[in-house]
């Protein structure tokens, strides 16, 4: 399933940037988010890029599906590992999403771009939200897609919130 999201920032690309790149930003976004256990799992930085994972536990924002229950249990908390790679010459980056229990029959990636608006900047990404169970794959990728875009859009008013006090 392919969706697009925005976080449209009244900032310059270069401020904006430089929150996505400190080292302290994931770990307090997440917090103010409810995450628990927030890891740095990897992190590698210089002037051409950013490269870093990061490992939390996070619960699911809808109703799980009865027939998903059968192959995730009971549990609506999730150990999530979330690598999100920055270029800095072009702007753009991507994010590689793997959720335990479905990482061994998902693929969820997202693709970003910043670009400038006349009011600041917007961080488009495109997201793709796939699953290989038989029968069962669309409706998968649907819930992950649904859980998604909720959390995409949480996730973008603590970034504004976060750039306006720290950055």
């Amino acid at each position: 399933m392919k969706f697009r999201c925005d976080h449209a920032f009244e900032a310059p690309i270069e401020r904006v940037l430089a929150m996505y790149t400190d080292a302290a930003y994931i770990p307090a976004k997440y917090a103010v988010m409810g995450l628990r256990e927030v890891s740095v799992v990897r992190r590698d930085q210089d002037e051409v890029h950013l490269d870093v994972t990061h490992r939390f536990l996070e619960q699911a924002s809808i109703t799980i599906p009865a027939m998903a229950r059968k192959l995730i249990g009971d549990s609506d908390w999730f150990y999530v590992a979330q690598t999100e790679r920055w270029h800095f010459a072009s702007l753009t980056g991507e994010l590689i999403v793997d959720i335990e229990p479905f990482k061994q029959f998902t693929s969820i990636r997202c693709d970003m771009k910043l670009l400038a608006t006349a009011s600041g900047c917007v961080n488009q990404m495109h997201w793709d939200v796939t699953c290989s169970v038989p029968l069962l794959g669309g409706t998968l990728a649907k819930f992950l897609a649904d859980d998604i875009q909720r959390k995409t859009q949480r996730d973008g008013d603590v970034a504004r919130q976060l750039l306006a006090s720290h950055y």
